[in-house]
């Protein structure tokens, strides 16, 4: 009788640390889910505009990806998974936090190129606008002819700074725009003071009055 109590004793033992052992199992469905957290965020291009975050995702699911292995060279009554699940979690809260700072950061760079570009056509229908009125001008026949290539620059400018929001490269098009402006202001400028003025004609007239003294 003896001898079968301590059978049965061991017996469940053995079930209940089989038990045990098979509960432990590998955070594999977490896993997943820290994969696709880090993933949107990527989508949203956070290793721009929240690398250290996204980093720190990426670097925490590795280091769970290396706890786990390690545990499961453990036999399995031995193995434990808090620790890589702790880091699973740590890492699913980076890549949120990223995703979200990465959405927000690129709707307002967005809205930035947006303006920029408005304010270079403004200044573009402004150019047009003043080049029409030059034209008349026949004496700033060889000037309109420039003003209008230069005009034409700003527009291929602000056209790609458009192509590049409809890329949704929000950084490119800011640059774009910025650069769409800034020929629209600097061709504006040189409108203001108009055609180049030939300054050999008055040095040939003062010529002539110094002849006539003599």
């Amino acid at each position: 009788m003896k001898i079968k109590k301590r059978l049965i004793i061991s017996g469940l033992v053995l079930s209940g640390l089989l038990l045990i052992s098979g509960c432990a199992k590998p955070p594999e469905k977490e896993i997943e889910n820290a994969k696709s957290a880090i993933d949107q965020a990527e989508m949203m291009e956070a290793e721009k505009y929240a690398m250290n975050e996204i980093k720190g995702a990426e670097d925490s699911l590795n280091a769970a990806l290396t706890e786990i292995a390690v545990q499961k060279k453990r036999v399995g009554l031995f193995r434990n998974y808090k620790r890589a699940k702790a880091l699973i979690e740590t890492s699913i809260a980076l890549a949120s936090s990223a995703n979200n700072t990465a959405t927000s950061a690129r709707e307002a760079i967005r809205a930035e190129a947006e303006i920029l570009i408005q304010s270079a056509r403004s200044g573009l229908d402004a150019v047009n606008a003043e080049i029409s009125k030059k034209s008349k001008d026949k004496k700033a026949k060889t000037e309109v002819k420039k003003w209008q290539t230069q005009a034409k620059e700003v527009q291929s400018a602000i056209d790609n700074a458009s192509q590049l929001i409809n890329n949704n490269d929000y950084i490119g098009a800011k640059t774009a725009a910025q650069i769409a402006l800034d020929k629209a202001d600097t061709l504006k400028d040189k409108l203001s003071k108009g055609p180049k003025k030939n300054m050999a004609q008055p040095k040939a007239a003062k010529a002539k009055g110094s002849k006539k003294k003599k």
